[in-house]
């Protein structure tokens, strides 16, 4: 017998030979004998959530916003899946520790964009550059970018997780706002890069979506039964001996980096830290803020810019700090570091209460200074180990875990 024309209104006494023109009214009462099809499907299944990430905002239950004319970190926008960081051409632009920054646009709201000088007004690099997005797991596809005043044109290229390199040129459009497809699946990164100035204000991504992976790839490793018996072959040695570097001072990885200055002409002691780590744990550092220029009665008020998490950085500020005073704080990591800008200002008519507070001063200005350091969050040295002043009288009982930063005394 073949198919029937229709549903029946229960189940056959046995199998038809071929399958209905329509759906049963009821389920099968026990599951198929075989699987409806012998492979997997040819392309990948996604479940995800399509969102337009527009800059004004940093996550998405965001209700404070970002600010406008600040330099973003580039974990800023981790909540949506990403980071972003800033390159100027042929090394030009101002953008200290690869920090992109945020302009408002005429009709796009904010938009990100590569500052040309170290001061307060905001320009946009003529040189251009590139601005790099680097996508995590959650970010399952990216669909389209908007960009906003594209003065020479360019390029985005899109690299994917199956290794696939995606060029999609960019045509000029001079105080305008236009729409790029990008339409990639399983982005890794992307480069937004332009000849003149630009700004990214929009993009559209897929978000938290899962992969049913393509027949043949992402196989996950499988267990052999019991040992091989023959053991693999490891390389052969090298011929001859190689040279290994000198090792690393991990002492120096315990100490803030100071990676620029701007503003006023203000110098830091070099006999005193102004930053001192006192705990890393790889996803978090800490760290004290001492007083150490001087008792300087010009100096009305210091502030502390650091990353509280992935989404939030907090812009501590302290009036009347006194000399050789100290404040704590724990900030959070990545890739091994975080950043961490003290703003110190001396103007006597400055009020606290002013907006510009932690935003980055203009080049001639002479009434604010604004030091910028990054901080290391692992280290191989135990901040608690330090070498003792004379050598032990006898022997210890267990060897050290490691060899003493100096040689002992004979």
């Amino acid at each position: 017998a073949g198919p029937t024309s229709g549903p029946t209104s229960g189940p056959t006494s046995g199998p038809t030979l071929g399958p209905t023109s329509g759906p049963t009214l009821l389920p099968s009462m026990v599951p198929s004998a075989v699987p409806s099809s012998h492979m997997p499907s040819t392309t990948p299944t996604r479940v995800c959530d399509y969102y337009l990430v527009d800059f004004n905002s940093t996550g998405f239950n965001d209700t404070d916003g970002l600010v406008t004319n600040s330099y973003v970190n580039p974990v800023t926008f981790l909540n949506f899946g990403f980071t972003v960081e800033a390159f100027g051409s042929n090394g030009t632009g101002h953008t200290p520790g690869n920090v992109a920054r945020l302009m408002e646009t005429p009709s796009d709201g904010n938009a990100l964009f590569i500052q040309q000088e170290n001061v307060g007004t905001i320009i946009q690099n003529e040189n251009g550059g590139t601005l790099t997005f680097t996508f995590q797991a959650v970010v399952e596809e990216v669909l389209e970018i908007t960009l906003w005043d594209v003065e020479l044109g360019g390029v985005i290229t899109v690299l994917s997780d199956s290794g696939i390199v995606q060029t999609v040129p960019v045509p000029s459009s001079p105080n305008e706002s236009q729409t790029v497809t990008v339409n990639t699946i399983g982005a890794v990164e992307m480069n937004v890069t332009l000849d003149g100035r630009f700004a990214v204000s929009a993009m559209e991504i897929c978000f938290d979506g899962s992969i049913t992976p393509e027949p043949g790839s992402n196989a996950p490793p499988t267990a052999t039964s019991s040992p091989t018996i023959m053991p693999t072959s490891s390389p052969a040695p090298s011929s001859t001996p190689t040279e290994s570097p000198a090792p690393t001072d991990c002492y120096d990885q315990l100490r803030a980096k100071l990676e620029d200055q701007f503003g006023a002409n203000i110098t830091l002691p070099d006999d005193e830290e102004i930053i001192v780590i006192t705990m890393q744990n790889e996803t978090h550092v800490s760290f004290d803020v001492n007083q150490v220029l001087q008792t300087d009665p010009n100096i009305q008020l210091i502030a502390i810019h650091y990353n509280v998490n992935f989404t939030y950085a907090e812009c501590e500020r302290y009036a009347n700090v006194t000399y050789d005073s100290t404040v704590s704080f724990t900030a959070i990591c990545f890739d091994g570091w975080t950043d961490v800008t003290i703003y110190i200002y001396t103007a006597d008519d400055f009020s606290e209460d002013e907006c510009e507070i932690c935003q980055t001063p203009d080049e001639d200005d002479e009434d604010t200074v604004a030091f910028y350091f990054e901080l290391p969050c692992k280290s191989d040295c135990d901040l608690s180990d330090s070498p003792s002043e004379m050598p032990s009288v006898s022997p210890s009982a267990t060897p050290s875990s490691s060899p003493s930063a100096s040689p002992s005394a004979s």
